[in-house]
């Protein structure tokens, strides 16, 4: 999993908490991620913080130099319930209010989006860490 400039600690401490459910042992946060030694951060994951390893860096360096399929989420992507996983991927999660940023996007070879199904469509978007864990319980299945 990557973050890109996930603010919210409660948002970063339940994303690692999922990544510990799924097994994911790393999660590589952009520099401006919210600080993994935040209490709230600690408290949201519920004891994952040990499980998991947090690495910030440069994603554009990262991103640019993996080998696995660079995957991001985006509301124009493929539908994530009839979407085919690779076998190695980088799941990229962008900032609450604005998204990736534009050099993140630039590096993406998929874009993945989970659809709406009520009548209305008024709710604009999900939460990133509630986004996750659909989207995570989605690539996971059997």
């Amino acid at each position: 999993m990557i973050l890109d400039g996930i603010q919210d600690p409660g948002n970063l401490g339940t994303i690692i908490r999922l990544a510990d459910w799924f097994g994911i042992e790393q999660i590589i946060c952009s520099e401006d991620t919210v600080d993994f030694y935040n209490p709230k951060v600690i408290q949201a994951t519920m004891g994952s913080f040990i499980r998991v390893n947090i690495v910030y860096t440069n994603l554009v360096e990262y991103l640019s130099k993996t080998e696995n399929v660079n995957i991001g989420t985006d509301m124009e992507g493929e539908n994530i319930y009839t979407f085919q996983k690779p076998e190695k991927i980088n799941l990229i999660f962008g900032n609450e209010g604005n998204g990736m940023r534009p050099e993140t996007e630039k590096l993406l070879q998929k874009s993945i989006m989970i659809p709406r199904f009520g009548k209305s469509q008024s709710t604009e978007s999900l939460n990133v860490s509630m986004a996750a864990g659909i989207i995570l319980g989605q690539l996971f299945r059997v």
